[in-house]
Formats: structure tokens, sequence, C-alpha cells
């Protein structure tokens, strides 16, 4: 059997008198007849035909689904076995043992129109049916009484037929089972699961639950794609490729498609590998995972100029030259790497023999590509290979990793017995951050990284500490790097150390580098060891920050210990001349033990200095943050060898803290010295506040008075809120806690023009102590001046002990909540800010105070100087229009060209209180506005005037009345409510309604209900958050309304 003449792929033979193939519909075969040997005669031919039906085709045997599933199918190869006139496929559901659920079967979106039955048996009673819930495809929900099974009918209307995608989802879901790696779930290609980790577990320390698949090959070499990049997913994503539960990462990735992942990842073809579904910092959440494979494509290092570099130390590095081609050498497929000297003479042994190669390997060293075989072995461990070569220290080797013969397949080659130069002859503890006894870390897990600020100008390595030794022959690998390797921080050295089994300390020595004293190096962690790394989460190291996955973890930090190569007496600040520059916000770590004495005490002494940046300060310089640890004294002084202007010995026990005042131009001289002789380490923090004139009379400027919920309390560390002024002189602002904090405790606010994290300048600060009775703090400061519309920062800090209050909706637009140094962007803090620009000015700046307003009426006035009541982050006035006691339809119009700004207008039906919208419009004229309502006669409305985001300016309004058409009046007495709406929609007309249909934004129909009354109520709870129009019909005659959906 033949796909085609002449290419002659064959597709099937058989040595029997007959042969089964499958066709595909469409192609044309080819059938040929021979005899065995030589022999020929006559023969008889027959052709029979079966259709190949779907393997759920009858109802007995229907594939059976779970919540959460999605599954894709066809009918057209079916049969019809009742219902319509048309193919039908069957499936089953089985509830949990105990729960009662709502299921949920959907084909929206499939390609045919489509008719969705439920049974409660084969030849059973019809539960339920849906032909057009949505379009012409099927959605119904039935309720699983959590033993039963349930036969689910896909056919179509009339005898259509086609491809469709059948989701099921409940409520509640069922319980999660693959909560913990061991329970994975296994995944093949092409396979796609809906979950959720809303109710899972943490396993790893982004806080989010997490869920775990397992993945094995189907026996070849295999690209495999994996997905969360799609509708359902809706949470801040982490996926993580593991080669066993608790083992090494394969691949991660974070951020591919937005806040979802993507990754890809080769498969050996027969390990099975652990794929963990996490979240972001505290994220959780739906997902849709999907799986693709595809051939294993060809290595990145397949040719020879494309080589991957080895380094100096121990490597391993784990390939596969059945994915490659044959660039040379012997016929079969091949990898290439490089090695490039260290300058000096240095014996290279390449091996394939630690028992992870699975074919007749070969080595090959060239001097170049398609230069000379300077070395090569075919067989010194058996059939695996393993050779030594000189390197001079100067040039570029290639190795080629090959097949004796033809053979290929998976090796790993060991880069060994490299005489690397000795970092240090001498190592010198530098930095001893011996305190903590937490589990902070595992090194399977990704950017594990410490950071810290040397002392000395070269480092020679460091170490870690493991809350229990390392199983001997396991190693840690670590990296010196100059930035945060996501920021592009380049690897200045590193090194490995193999555990013995009984030591939980790990020290690393790496060729010397040089640092510079004072700035903040990152030292990544890797390697097999399998304990977990200590650490402590008080913050014992004010010098640097813990780092895993990425995400910093301000008041956390390793146990570890570095060294130096460089004598101490040589500290690089000894000398007032050589003083180290410090600026506000930073924290300096030293040690004053092998210093030299340069005056005041007589005790050895270290130098920083301080150069204002323009503006009158108060800068505080503190050492008690419990990092100092010896009777310490500070001084400042003018200039070196000049006038002392402040000094300090023990304003904190035996630890000192002094401020004094910076004019913004000069530059101070800070000595730290001991008191008498004493000497130690030493933690200085650095905190200024900007002086002004404090405002007479703030003006409440930002009212962001919503939600209830505890988002995050101070200890976090990087509590901030931005926000967009719209007054030029800020004074101050204020946070809401859950409960009054204890009296005593403080609240400080800084307003910084950026990001803390991104370099942020403070520009201003304050202090409240709490009277252990209010849920507000408020802080005020001196006036600074911000641009409006701009963003600023409000950071948080201070020892105020109860959680801060906030929404986790998106209520205020202009600004985002920071924790951790984690934006959460749909979050807000319940905060407010002062200003000190009085908008008493403005008459109607306040609901209470609206200005009347009558038909034909023009009116005009300006946004610039009100204050922000809702809505958008801009200032609003307010006017109200009370009807002349008959039904007629009001206009109001920004579109007079006497409109200066991107405008919106709202009116309400009631009250200031809860402000119930009726109308709203926000660009009916190009960026202006303009609204219609019908009034009832009676009511007094709330029409609010504002702008687009942060814009203000003149306006004017033009009020115009006119007599309601006659398909205004069968539906002026229509109402609805609440809107915005979560779960239910009331509604009630004087006349008979005979339907009701929402759509989204894109024309799509999403909820259609027959009502046939007068009143009643719309269930839109499984709607997303987001914008609706709602059609009301009445007899021949329909209206719309917008329809919020929290």
């Amino acid at each position: 059997m033949f796909d085609s003449c002449g290419g002659f792929e064959t597709l099937a033979i058989q040595f029997t008198p007959s042969i089964t193939f499958t066709s595909d519909g469409t192609s044309t075969y080819f059938i040929m007849i021979e005899g065995i040997g030589n022999q020929s005669g006559d023969f008889n031919l027959e052709v029979t035909c079966e259709v190949a039906f779907p393997d759920n085709n009858e109802c007995v045997d229907a594939t059976p689904l779970v919540c959460r599933e999605a599954v894709t199918g066809d009918t057209s190869q079916a049969t019809n076995s009742g219902g319509n006139s048309s193919p039908d496929v069957w499936y089953s559901f089985t509830g949990l043992e105990g729960i009662t659920q709502e299921v949920t079967a959907s084909l929206c979106g499939s390609s045919f129109d489509t008719v969705l039955r439920v049974f409660d048996a084969c030849d059973g009673n019809e539960i339920t049916l849906n032909d057009d819930s949505c379009g012409a495809q099927s959605e119904l929900t039935f309720t699983s009484d959590g033993t039963s099974t349930y036969l689910i009918l896909v056919e179509g209307s009339g005898s259509n037929a086609g491809e469709f995608t059948l989701e099921l989802s409940c409520s509640p879901d069922d319980p999660i089972n693959y909560d913990n790696c061991l329970d994975a779930v296994d995944i093949n290609c092409g396979d796609t699961f809906v979950g959720e980790t809303i109710t899972a577990t943490d396993s790893n320390t982004s806080f989010g639950g997490d869920v775990f698949f397992s993945f094995t090959g189907e026996g070849v070499m295999q690209e495999i794609t994996v997905s969360l990049c799609n509708d359902i997913t809706d949470f801040d994503t982490e996926l993580l490729i593991l080669d066993e539960c608790g083992g090494n990462i394969i691949a991660e990735n974070d951020d591919f498609c937005g806040d979802q992942s993507q990754l890809t990842f080769t498969s050996d073809g027969t390990s099975r590998y652990i794929i963990m579904v996490d979240g972001g910092f505290f994220a959780s959440g739906n997902f849709s995972l999907s799986i693709s494979c595809s051939p294993g494509d060809p290595g990145s290092n397949d040719n020879c100029e494309d080589a991957a570099p080895v380094g100096c130390g121990n490597n391993v590095i784990l390939g596969d030259t059945s994915i490659g081609t044959d660039t040379g050498g012997n016929a079969a497929p091949d990898l290439w790497y490089s090695f490039t000297g260290n300058g000096n003479d240095q014996d290279v042994t390449l091996s394939l023999c630690d028992g992870g190669t699975d074919f007749d390997s070969v080595i090959k060293v060239f001097d170049e590509c398609g230069g000379t075989e300077i070395a090569v072995n075919d067989d010194a461990c058996g059939l695996q290979s393993e050779l030594t070569f000189t390197s001079e220290g100067t040039s570029t080797y290639l190795i080629m990793i090959e097949g004796s013969g033809s053979s290929a397949g998976a090796f790993s080659l060991a880069v060994s017995s490299i005489a690397c130069p000795v970092p240090c002859e001498n190592p010198i503890l530098e930095i001893n951050q011996d305190a903590g006894d937490a589990c902070l870390a595992f090194l399977f897990q990704a950017d594990v990284i410490q950071s810290y600020q040397p002392v000395e100008a070269i480092s020679s390595g460091a170490g870690f500490q493991f809350l229990s030794a390392p199983t001997a022959g396991t190693n840690l690998t670590l990296t010196l790097y100059d930035a945060l390797p996501s920021d592009g921080g380049v690897a200045l050295t590193s090194g490995t150390a193999v555990a013995d089994g009984t030591a939980v300390w790990l020290d690393v020595s790496w060729t010397v580098a040089s640092v510079v004293p004072g700035d903040t190096y990152f030292i990544g962690l890797t390697g097999t060891a399998g304990q977990c790394v200590s650490g402590s989460t008080s913050d014992l190291y004010p010098g640097g920050n813990f780092f895993v996955g990425g995400n910093p973890s301000p008041d956390a930090d390793l146990i570890f210990r570095t060294y130096s190569c460089k004598a101490l007496d040589a500290i690089a600040n000894d000398d007032c001349s050589d003083a180290i520059p410090v600026d506000c916000g930073v924290t300096v770590t030293g040690s004053t033990l092998d210093a030299t004495d340069s005056g005041g005490n007589a005790a050895p002494d270290l130098w920083y200095s301080f150069t204002g940046n323009g503006n009158d300060q108060d800068v505080t310089l503190s050492l008690c943050d419990g990092g100092t640890d010896f009777d310490s004294v500070i001084r400042v002084f003018d200039e070196c060898g000049g006038t002392e202007i402040a000094a300090n010995d023990d304003a904190c026990g035996l630890q000192s803290e002094l401020t004094f005042t910076s004019e913004g131009a000069s530059t101070y001289l800070i000595m730290i010295e001991g008191s008498g002789s004493s000497a130690g380490a030493f933690s200085l923090a650095v905190s200024c506040v900007v002086l002004g004139d404090s405002c007479d009379d703030s003006s409440l400027e930002i009212n962001q008075d919503f939600g209830d919920a505890c988002i995050a309390n101070i200890s976090q560390g990087a509590i901030t809120q931005s926000y967009q002024p719209f007054e030029a002189e800020s004074s101050g602002a204020g946070f809401q806690f859950t409960n009054p904090p204890t009296a005593g405790t403080n609240l400080t606010l800084t307003l910084y023009d950026a990001l803390p994290s991104n370099a942020g300048v403070a520009l201003a600060s304050g202090t409240a102590v709490a009277d252990g009775t209010a849920v507000w703090l408020d802080v005020f400061w001196p006036i600074t001046d911000v641009v409006l519309g701009d963003t600023y920062f409000i950071g948080v800090t201070g020892s105020a002990n109860q959680c801060l209050n906030g929404v986790l909706s998106d209520v205020y637009s202009g600004g985002k909540a920071f924790v951790g140094g984690n934006t959460f962007p749909n979050f807000d803090f319940t905060f407010r800010t002062y200003s000190c620009n009085s908008t008493g000015g403005v008459v109607n700046d306040d609901c209470t105070d609206a200005i009347a307003v009558d038909c034909g009426e023009t009116v005009t006035g300006n946004t610039t100087d009100a204050t922000d009541s809702r809505g958008e982050p801009s200032g609003d006035v307010f006017y109200s229009f009370t009807g002349t006691g008959i039904q007629e339809e009001v206009t109001l119009s920004l579109c007079d060209g006497g409109t200066d700004y991107d405008s919106i207008l709202y009116v309400f039906d009631d009250s200031c209180g809860s402000l119930n919208e009726i109308a709203f419009n926000d660009d009916f004229c190009g960026t202006r506005s303009e609204v219609t309502f019908i009034s009832d006669g009676t009511t007094t409305y709330t029409i609010m005037v504002e702008g687009f985001e942060s814009n203000t300016g003149d306006f004017s309004m033009s009020v115009s009345c006119g007599n309601l058409g006659i398909d205004d009046i069968d539906f002026s007495q229509f109402n609805y409510y609440p809107n915005p709406v979560n779960e239910t929609i009331n509604f009630s007309s004087q006349v008979n309604i005979d339907s009701i249909t929402i759509y989204n934004i894109l024309g799509q129909q999403v909820v259609a209900q027959s009502v046939n009354a007068i009143s009643g109520q719309l269930n839109v709870s499984n709607l997303r958050t987001g914008i609706y129009f709602m059609k009301v019909s009445v007899g021949s005659k329909s209206k719309t309304y917008k329809v919020i959906k929290r």
C-alpha cells in the first residue's frame, strides 16, 4: 500500500490474504499485488469499507468528563441515536459522593448549530436540553446529586454536524486532588486541563497556591510547549518544569503573554517531567493548561560556529545528539562546544564516562572551526569516551560530541580536572551574617540570590548555611554578579563546593574579583544540594536582600558569609580624604576592627560623606537598627580637619544617632568610631526630611475612602500607594487601618517622585502617633510642589501594628498599591491626600452644594480647583435638575465649544448618599460629552461634571428638554437595580416586558431571558467584570441600557 506512484512511501504491507488501512476520506491510495519470490498467478481482489465512527458514538461508550475539563470533537462521522435528525456523540458525568453541584455544559464557540441534551441513563429520561444559549450554540446547567451518572448528548440542530468544544464547569468546584507533587495529574500531548489554584496550598515561596502535573514523552525526542496563555487563565502565573518532585528546575517562565506563562522544553522521549502551575506573589486563580508537542529541533550548538561555551570548573553539560545534524567526522549527528583558557596553562579533561551517556560516543577537539584536530577519543570507558588536552591559556578550542559510526543519543559531558588559578592564598572573613534558623529557599527554586555590600575591594568567596548537612557528593555553585541577573547583571566570578555530608556550611572559593566597597553585589545560588538554605525574616542584615524567583524579600536574608583577599588594614574609607559617599534612604555596613584612629576617641574609625540635593534637609544618621555590635560614636564635620557640627554617643543604648541640617549644597564628613577604644561591625542608616513651610489650612484633596479588606501590614515592607495630585501644593496624606493602632505606635509617610526601588527621591516626609482610638492616621509634611496629573508615590513605614485597609478592585484608577516591591494593579489602599491650595472658591465642589439648573439654561464653570469625589481621578462639580411636573426628555450637552478638556457627564436619580447612576457619557462629540435621560417630572436628579482620567478645565453645559415620544413612554417607568451589579439585576415596569437580552462590548449575546411579566430578576453572576448593554423588548419596540458588572 503506497501513498503515491514514484515515491512509494510504504503505508502498509502484509504477507497474508488481506490488508487493512485507514483512509482520510480524500486521498488516493495505490495497491500493489505481487507474489512471494518469483511466484505469479490469478487473483481476486475484494475491497470493503467501514466508516471509522468516533469512540463515543454510542451512549454505552460515553466518554467520562470531570469538572473544569474541556474536550474537542466532531459529530460529522457519528451516527444518529435519537433526538434531531443529526449525528451525535456521548459523554458522561459522575459527581463526587456527598457533594451536590451545579454542572454547566457549554458548546459556546463551536463551529455549527448545536443542541445539548442530558439524560439520567442510556435510553432514560431527558433531564434538560438547550438549543441556542449563545448564538447558534448551546449551553445548559443541571444539578448533580453527587452519586448519579448523567449522560450528555452533543448533536446538531436539524441535520447539522461539525467540530465542537465542550467545556464542563461546576459550582462548587471539585476539591483539588493534585495539590501535592506526589499526586500530579498525568497530562499528554494535545491535552487541555482547566483548573484553579485558589484552594491550593503553597509549596514554593511565592505565597500563591500551586498544583502539579506530570508528562512522560512518546518515545522520541520532542519539543514540549506548556501554555497558560488563554482567556480562562485570570491571574499572574508562573510555570516550572522539574525533573522529579523536589528535583532540579529544567525550565521556568513568569510573564510570556502579559501576566500569564508559556515555556518550551525538550523531552527525551522516556523521562517523566513534573509541571508546576504557580502564582506570582500571593496570586491565585483559574487557569487552562495546554500541552502541544513537536519534533525535537537541532540545538543552537548544532554547528561549529554556534558552539556553546564551557568554562573553568567542574561543569557537567547534558545534551542529545539525536536532534543534531552531521557536520563532519563520522556519519553521525553531532553537537559543538568551545573552551577558552583563563591565561594559565591548563590540562583540560573532557569525559563522557559518568554514566549519563547512552550511545557509542566519540569526542574530538579542534583548534578552530574547519581547523586541525588536536585530540580524539572513541572508547576510553566501554563505549564512551574521555580525553585530556593542554590549553595554553588564551586560545579557544572547539569540542565535537558525536557517535561512533552513525550512533546518536543522550550524553553527559563533564569538564573536569581543570587547573584553575588558586582563588586566594589567604581568604579573610569579611561579612558573617550568622543569625536566623528559618527555612528560606531550596536550590531547585528559580533565581535564589542574596545581595550584599562588600567592605573590601577584592572578593574571594562566600558561604551559605543549610538547615541540615547536604548529602555527601551534592554541590553548591555560587556566582557573583554586579546586578540582578534578571536586570542584565554580569557574572564576575564563580565557584563550586562539594558537600561532605557532615557540615551545614558550604564555603565556595572563586577566582578573585575586584569590587567597590559599599556598592551592592548579588550572589546567585545553584547546584544539587537538596537541603533548605537557612535564613532570617527580620532583616538582620540591612545591607542586602534575599531574592527568589525574581521577587525581593526586603526583610529576609539568607545565613551567609563572604571572604576577602585584601588585608583589612587597607580599608578603602579609613581616611577622611577617601570618605565613601552616602545618600538619603541608604544603609551601609562596615567594620572598624582593622581601621586606624584618625582623631576623636582613641578608637579606630571610618569615614563617609553626604552632599545635599539642593533643598534644606534634616539628615538623620542612625546606628540603632541592631546591626552595630559595639559602643559607637557618630561625628559630623564641615570638612576634613574642619569644625565638628554634630556628635552623639549613646542615643539608643550604647549605639548612636543624630540629626543635622544640610543647607542643600555643602558636603559633610561623617566619622564612625567607638566610645573609648571600642571597635566592631556597624550598620549606618541615612534618612532625610525636606524642610519647608507647613500649611496653615490643609484641604482634603483625594478621599479614596472605599474598601475594608486587609491589604497589608507595615512589617511586610516596601508598602507604597501611588496617586495623581490635582493640586499644586501637597501638604500631607492619611491611611486607614482595620482597627485602631495601639496608642504610641506611629505611622511615617514619605512622598516620592518615583518608586523608591526605582531610585525615587524623597520629596517630603512626616510622622503621626496613634492615640489608640482612631482607625485613620493623618500625616502632614512641609508644603511640597507637585505637578498636576503626574504620578507620585507615598511610602508607608512605622510601628503601627494593625492591618492597612484597602479595596481589591480598581476603584481608584489614578494609582496602585505596592507591597514588598510587587505591584498590585487592581488593589488600592484606603487613603486620602491633603493640599495647601484651598478649593473653597468652587461653590458646587460637593454634591450637597449642587447648583440647580432648568430647561433652556446654559451654565459655565471650571473643575481645575475642584476636588475628586468619585469616578475618574479628576476634579468634579455638581448640579441638580428637578422636573416640571410632566415626564420629559432632558439633554445635557458640553458640545457647544465652551469646554476645553476631555470631559465626562454623569446623572444620578437620588440624593448625595448612594448616587445611583442612571445615565453616563464620555465622548459624544470628540472628547466632549452629551447625555440624555428621562425625567419623571418630580424627582430631583444630580448631575456631575468631571474629566477623563486627571483632565480638568473650563466647561459650558446646556440643558434642553423635550416631550417624550411614544417609544419613550413605554419605557419611562422601566426601572432596574443595582447598577453596578454583582449577581442579580432586579427590574420592573408599568407595561409587560417581553424579553431581556445582554450583549458584551463586542456585540456578542451573553444572556437571553424571556420575561412576559412586568417585573422579575436577571442572573448575571456568570458574566466577567466589565461593561455590558441590556436590551429590553416591549412589543415591537426595544431600548438599550448600560450595565456595569462587578
